[in-house]
């Protein structure tokens, strides 16, 4: 869900469509090492 509010986000900003891709992989990403660290721990 948060990816979606990252990219919906960064669409209404009328960002350019390269760095809305950037955001939306880096948030992939991010929310991914959160999780295996959360579960890890």
């Amino acid at each position: 869900m948060t990816t979606f509010a990252v990219v919906a986000g960064s669409v209404g900003a009328r960002l350019s469509s390269s760095i809305i891709i950037i955001l939306g992989f880096a948030n992939l990403l991010a929310d991914g090492f959160a999780m295996s660290v959360g579960a890890y721990l």
